[in-house]
């Protein structure tokens, strides 16, 4: 199989190095939810309002406890040199 084809779509921004069975159950999800975007499957859009409730979410809790969670991080890193 081609490389570029497990490559694409999922860029090199990940950290964690992948195998060639992990890229290709990636590249499989992610062809899975653009057929079911192209087909018109209400299970896509069911995917999309729960994936938007999910940012919504996840933002409130940054925006409520991000402050606390530098200072955090900053503390570990203080007691780690």
């Amino acid at each position: 199989m081609n490389e570029e084809l497990l490559n694409e779509g999922l860029g090199d921004h990940s950290i964690i190095k992948r195998t060639r069975d992990q890229k290709i159950q990636a590249a499989a999800a992610a062809t899975a939810v653009q057929l079911a975007k192209q087909n018109g499957d209400p299970m896509y859009d069911k995917l999309k309002k729960y994936k938007t409730l999910m940012m919504e979410a996840r933002h409130k809790i940054m925006q409520k406890w991000f402050q606390k969670a530098k200072i955090v991080i900053r503390q570990r890193l203080k007691t780690n040199d």
